[in-house]
């Protein structure tokens, strides 16, 4: 049995909506009518929409990605390190973006299958082409640490190797950004 509220919780971020249908009735159909709530019509809302509305403009240069990436996942608010991956269709449009990792305030593991796995079904209908990464220096300091480099050493080999072109490793801080690949 439904219970009488709009929105039943789930599971963390998910929530149940749905919509009675209403019935006129007379007083000897309400005599004999299930007391039970009669759904029309069931709806699944899964937390944030992480699913951005496609661009006309493709990413087509660092500081446009930098923007989106500011603009979508707001990662250089954050006060510890995060990683973000924006998968892009072969036109660099963002199909989506996914929060990989979150670290501590000067570091912030990541496991390539945690970026890639979701990037492997999307390819499959044809969508997901490229991808991008992207995380916070807190500190504000645009320089990228040796891990920094190594990890997009890494993610770059893995992406080569499942047929996805990896476009760039982004530093962002609350002012501005730096393109690790460029540098």
């Amino acid at each position: 049995r439904l219970v009488d509220r709009p929105q039943v919780a789930l599971a963390a971020g998910s929530y149940l909506c749905y919509k009675p249908k209403r019935r006129r009735s007379t007083a000897q159909e309400n005599q004999s009518e299930d007391p039970r709530l009669v759904c029309r019509e069931v709806r699944v809302v899964y937390g944030r929409a992480r699913r951005p509305a496609r661009l006309e403009e493709p990413l087509s240069n660092p500081g446009q990605a930098a923007e989106f990436i500011r603009r979508a996942t707001k990662i250089h608010e954050e006060t510890q390190e995060v990683i973000v991956a924006v998968y892009l269709d072969s036109k660099h449009r963002p199909i989506r973006w996914r929060r990989c990792s979150v670290g501590s305030l000067t570091a912030c593991p990541l496991d390539p299958r945690v970026v890639f796995a979701p990037a492997l079904p999307l390819q499959g209908h044809g969508l997901a082409d490229a991808i991008m990464l992207a995380h916070n220096h807190p500190s504000d300091d645009l320089r990228p640490s040796p891990e920094d480099v190594t990890l997009t050493t890494r993610m770059s080999e893995a992406a080569r190797i499942l047929g996805l072109r990896f476009l760039d490793h982004l530093v962002i801080t609350s002012d501005s950004f730096s393109s690790i690949l460029n540098n």
